[in-house]
């Protein structure tokens, strides 16, 4: 009897993997997201030196929170994979001095474009805080993350304020969206290094 027991539980246990894995691959057809392990990053020299720290900041959090899965290696020359551009102005939906479009092809991000006024008058008046937050949004829209209304603390909510930060819902959002398992993001971790 305890012999039963034990195997239906199995059985069942296997099943509600297989139909976890399922459930995952169907949401990665449905997000694009990036092929590529190593994403070249495009950030004017003659740009806004603040700017351009900030969101070498922001590119290193979210290649911290994919255990380097995803890595950014800064090109000299444009194009990149992502093209981070310093404008008179820009006017996204996480805020009034940032846009990021993002280009695909079928479920694959083929390239993305980052568009920060420096220029705005706006953008000189916000504290660094905040503008380090929207930045930290627009690299994740840059990876296919999508806006989230339902988290107003996760980094990935729309608008953008000050007390936001990446949240391990963020994080296994995208490992979801790439097809990697959260669960066993330090062992896979571990065997890279």
């Amino acid at each position: 009897m305890l012999k039963k027991l034990f195997i239906s539980f199995i059985t069942m246990f296997v099943l509600i993997f297989a139909f976890a894995d399922t459930v995952q691959s169907r949401e990665i057809t449905e997000v694009p997201h990036w092929q590529k392990k190593v994403i070249n990053v495009y950030i004017p020299k003659d740009g806004d030196k603040k700017a351009a720290s900030m969101l070498k900041s922001a590119f290193g959090q979210w290649q911290s929170a994919s255990s380097g899965k995803i890595r950014f290696k800064y090109v000299d020359e444009n194009p990149a994979d992502i093209d981070i551009v310093f404008a008179e102005s820009a006017s996204g939906s996480a805020g009034p001095f940032t846009k990021t479009s993002v280009t695909k092809n079928g479920n694959d991000i083929s390239k993305a474009e980052i568009t920060v006024a420096t220029e705005n008058k706006q953008y000189k008046t916000y504290p660094n805080s905040y503008v380090s937050k929207v930045f930290l949004h627009e690299v994740g829209k840059a990876l296919g993350l999508p806006t989230d209304t339902r988290k107003p603390s996760s980094i990935m909510h729309s608008p953008v304020t000050e007390k936001q930060k990446l949240m391990k819902i963020d994080v296994i959002k995208l490992y979801s969206i790439n097809g990697w398992s959260y669960s066993t993001r330090r062992i896979d971790q571990e065997k890279e290094d």
